[in-house]
């Protein structure tokens, strides 16, 4: 299971809030805040005190698993299909678990089905700040693009 990326500070504040408001999280243990005592963040009211031992921590941990699986929800696989660098292939960029993995090529007649078959010619490259405001800009700029979701058969 990956990990959730978040580019600016305040946007992944703003979600860890959200997340401990709905499942009742400590914000101390939640590392909104770094008080040896009990929790008082400014926004976040409820807690069950685990931070102050009134709640079991593996009572605790539940909803913590729980919050943790709420964040890997709805994370997008895809494929953008693009011309290749002749008229005789495709080339296309792949984003897994909504983090960019790289891009590649494959021949015209190559018949890819599935997302295994397209990996095998995915040149791999990091995933970074910069790569995924590209990807967003272009996907917001090309509604209609070729976005093939994953682990849908491919069309070429």
């Amino acid at each position: 299971m990956g990990a959730v990326t978040f580019y600016r500070r305040e946007e992944a504040v703003v979600r860890l809030m959200q997340i401990c408001e709905e499942f009742v999280l400590c914000p101390r243990f939640s590392g909104l805040q770094n008080s040896k005592e009990g929790c008082s963040h400014y926004c976040l009211k409820d807690c069950n005190k685990v931070c102050e031992g009134k709640e079991s921590v593996a009572i605790y941990n539940i909803r913590a698993k729980r919050a943790v699986l709420e964040l890997h929800k709805n994370r997008e696989n895809y494929a953008i299909m693009c011309k290749g660098r002749t008229d005789q292939e495709h080339g296309f960029v792949l984003v897994k678990g909504s983090l960019y993995q790289g891009y590649g090529f494959f021949d015209n007649d190559q018949g890819i089905k599935d997302i295994e078959e397209l990996e095998t010619f995915l040149i791999p490259k990091k995933n970074t700040y910069h790569t995924m405001r590209i990807i967003t800009s272009y996907m917001n700029a090309n509604p209609k693009s070729n976005k093939i979701m994953v682990p849908e058969t491919i069309a070429c």
